[in-house]
């Protein structure tokens, strides 16, 4: 085993990995495959490979391991890679953990993967990040927020939140649309270009939850922490 992982970390050799974890879950030997996972992820001879730690995570899931661990090994995997795809289950754990520290992760982690180009338009992404900035707009949690927006206010409306990209998200996805408008709202205010144009596009179809999602924003917007 030990040569193994000491291997690169080459696509042959963590399909040899995988296969090796396979045989000993299904024989019994957790603590073997565990032992090799670990040894693989965290040997000093082996290069950071963020796959190593995915492995570790997902072996650690399966066998009901406590969510500071898995919150501990999808830590290191943010480190390494923000844009991972496992980033929005590291943001939810992080959210529903008793420490203030992670739960303020929990944003930073979803503003680090909306960050990426190939997460731009994931529904689920702008999802979580609107039910978390409401959450913590309820909380008293506004610090929290402009320490996450502060440095992307001068970049994120060009890239996120134009009024072509409105009305290209409203023709494509109207959830997606409705989703980007509440975190443009509640990020720029209700006048932003971004939560206009989505207000026009739906005020037939969705005018009762814009009308709703318009009134909240109101009050509850970065121009209006102190």
């Amino acid at each position: 085993m030990a040569v193994l992982c000491v291997c690169p970390n080459t696509p042959e050799n963590r399909g040899i990995v995988g296969t090796i974890i396979q045989l000993l879950e299904s024989s019994g030997e957790k603590e073997e495959a565990e032992k090799v996972l670990k040894e693989y992820a965290y040997n000093t001879k082996n290069p950071p490979n963020p796959n190593a730690h995915m492995y570790l995570y997902e072996f650690m899931k399966r066998n009901g391991a406590a969510d500071e661990l898995l919150i501990k090994e999808l830590r290191v995997l943010y480190s390494m890679t923000p844009s991972h795809k496992l980033m929005l289950k590291f943001s939810r754990l992080l959210d529903r953990s008793d420490s203030e520290d992670n739960q303020k992760l929990s944003l930073h982690v979803l503003f680090d993967l909306l960050d990426f180009s190939g997460w731009k338009k994931n529904v689920k992404a702008w999802s979580c990040l609107a039910k978390r900035l409401k959450h913590f707009f309820h909380h008293d949690r506004r610090a929290w927020i402009l320490e996450s927006w502060q440095p992307r206010q001068s970049w994120w409306p060009s890239y996120h939140f134009t009024s072509f990209l409105a009305k290209n998200d409203w023709r494509e996805c109207v959830k997606l649309g409705l989703k980007k408008a509440m975190v443009a709202g509640m990020l720029q205010g209700p006048g932003c270009v971004y939560f206009t144009c989505i207000y026009r596009s739906g005020r037939n179809d969705k005018k009762t939850a814009l009308r709703h999602m318009k009134t909240f924003i109101k009050k509850n917007n970065c121009g209006n922490i102190p």
